[in-house]
């Protein structure tokens, strides 16, 4: 079973690809940049008739579009355009909670070099990263 997508790409012209149920939505991105020559890094698709960007890394299926769809080609956000802040937490050895926001845009080392002149020493060889197994020795 295939279907097919029609995406507007600007100057009043389509581009129809066609797209089977497990079709990445990426990949349609993709073909119509080639058709067109345009870098799809800088472009995105949404529905034509308004509402949020299309997830691409969606499948078809999964996407929530009908067969047969119309999407419009966009110039796609900038990645490095976030700005705001988030709070950081950082809990230290002696059970002890080091809280502070910082820029979402701040690096970790920035982070633990507050937090290890916060607590007064170094902080130790060894960390936990989300959740995984400790990185020790050199790496850490």
């Amino acid at each position: 079973m295939s279907g097919s997508v029609s995406v507007l790409v600007g100057n009043a012209r389509r581009e129809i690809v066609r797209v089977t149920p497990s079709t990445l939505l990426h990949a349609v991105l993709d073909e119509v940049c080639q058709r067109r020559r345009l870098d799809p890094a800088v472009h995105a698709l949404k529905p034509e008739r308004g509402g949020a960007l299309v997830q691409l890394s969606s499948s078809f299926r999964l996407s929530g579009l009908a067969n047969n769809c119309k999407l419009e080609l966009v110039a796609a956000p900038r990645a490095g355009a976030v700005e705001g802040a988030c709070r950081v937490g950082v809990q230290l050895e002696d059970g002890a909670r080091l809280v502070r926001e910082f820029s979402v845009n701040a690096p970790l080392v920035e982070v633990l070099a507050w937090a290890g002149g916060e607590w007064g020493r170094p902080l130790a060889r060894s960390i936990t990263y989300a959740g995984t197994a400790p990185i020790e020795g050199d790496e850490a």
